[in-house]
């Protein structure tokens, strides 16, 4: 279970989804919190989707051996 969890956070964190979050979320608030920061936003997303993922492989190589 722990494997799938990891896949989706990757998939929630994933930088190439920010300009759909971007989208999606336009005229609110947390929108503009993304136009004004959208480069720092891509970089801690990066990092995100890279431990998730990271963590996921890991998890499902644990699995196998």
């Amino acid at each position: 279970m722990k494997k799938y969890l990891a896949f989706v956070g990757a998939a929630l964190f994933c930088p190439c989804h920010l300009p759909l979050w971007a989208g999606l979320l336009a005229g609110t608030a947390f929108g503009a919190f993304l136009a004004q920061n959208l480069l720092w936003l891509f970089i801690v997303l990066t990092v995100g989707f890279l431990f998730f993922l990271g963590y996921g492989w890991r998890l499902v190589a644990k699995e196998r051996s």
